[in-house]
């Protein structure tokens, strides 16, 4: 067997042991597609540097640290849910 073979097996079974423990901790990991103006919109506030607007780490950084605001926040994350719900009549 290559080390090429083994180091192969040892990721996928880091990523398994990885992907368990997301689980049990109830964690979820999910992409986001970031258009141009959402970008834009992650600099105007203040969560991303303009010249960091390419950077892989430094969107997921943003984006996360937009998530984490939403959530926390009990008038915004009402407010989101709220315009979020399917309407009734």
């Amino acid at each position: 067997m290559s080390s090429n073979a083994t180091k192969a097996s040892f990721t996928v079974a880091e990523r398994m042991r990885l992907y368990r423990r997301r689980r049990r901790q109830e964690q979820a990991y999910v992409r986001v597609l970031l258009s141009a103006p959402g970008i834009d919109s992650l600099v105007r506030m203040g969560l991303l540097k303009e010249e960091r607007r390419r950077d892989p780490k430094s969107l997921h950084d943003a984006t996360c640290g937009l998530l984490d605001w939403a959530l926390d926040d009990p008038k915004l994350s009402e407010t989101i849910a709220r315009a979020l719900s399917p309407i009734t009549t």
